[in-house]
């Protein structure tokens, strides 16, 4: 068998920030994150699994930071911690 990958730090390390990430630090509901990320105004990625589960049977959704950068500006980016100061 193989080594096991850290699917975790091989898509931060790709620019995608987990979604259960992203909720917390900006403390909004997952339905308001997914709602952006419909409208298009947020680029994300599932991976395992299909559905609508943010974690769990659905797989995990990982959303790309440069896309969440510029739909909150970088000022408010830089005062919920997506890019440094």
């Amino acid at each position: 068998m193989g080594e096991k990958i850290d699917k975790d730090a091989l898509l931060k390390a790709k620019g995608y920030l987990p979604a259960p990430q992203v909720i917390e630090k900006l403390g909004v509901h997952h339905t308001t994150l997914y709602r952006w990320i419909n409208k298009g105004k947020l680029k994300a990625m599932r991976v395992g699994g299909t559905g609508d589960a943010v974690e769990g049977s659905g797989g995990r959704l990982y959303v790309n930071r440069e896309s969440l950068i510029d739909y909150l500006g970088k000022e408010a980016a830089e005062v919920f911690g997506f890019i440094a100061a």
